[in-house]
């Protein structure tokens, strides 16, 4: 079961243009659908952000950092239809709209995306439980 909560209104951020939405969610990794988080390399898909949210289990030290969360919006196309990014060989994100791409472990672009940095939300690990939020 999915535990969240969507709030907070929109603002710019140093994200460029980015929208800064108010992220509040909760996922339990005994819950069926959020296993893909129980390994390492492990992501779901969730709504929320501007254009969805991925969350990545970029470690497995059980620390609170192990987890990363990103919003699926390109971060320069987010407006558009085809401004939102996919997992690609469970590596990268790729935008639709130029297929530009970051490294899903840290956010970054990858090659000679001049694109800046996916935008991420904090995240904790707490006792089998990720909190995503900013």
């Amino acid at each position: 079961m999915l535990l969240g909560l969507w709030t907070g209104a929109c603002s710019k951020d140093s994200f460029g243009n980015f929208p800064n939405v108010g992220i509040n969610k909760s996922y339990v990794l005994a819950e069926p659908s959020n296993f893909p988080l129980t390994v390492q390399g492990g992501w779901i898909v969730d709504d929320g952000g501007v254009r969805g949210l991925i969350v990545y289990r970029k470690s497995f030290t059980n620390q609170v950092n192990d987890f990363n969360c990103y919003d699926r919006g390109c971060t320069l196309h987010y407006e558009l239809n085809c401004g939102q990014l996919s997992v690609v060989n469970d590596i990268f994100l790729e935008c639709g709209c130029d297929q530009a791409r970051w490294i899903m472990l840290d956010g970054s672009p990858n090659g000679g995306n001049p694109a800046p940095p996916l935008r991420a939300y904090q995240t904790e690990f707490l006792g089998g439980v990720v909190v995503v939020r900013n």
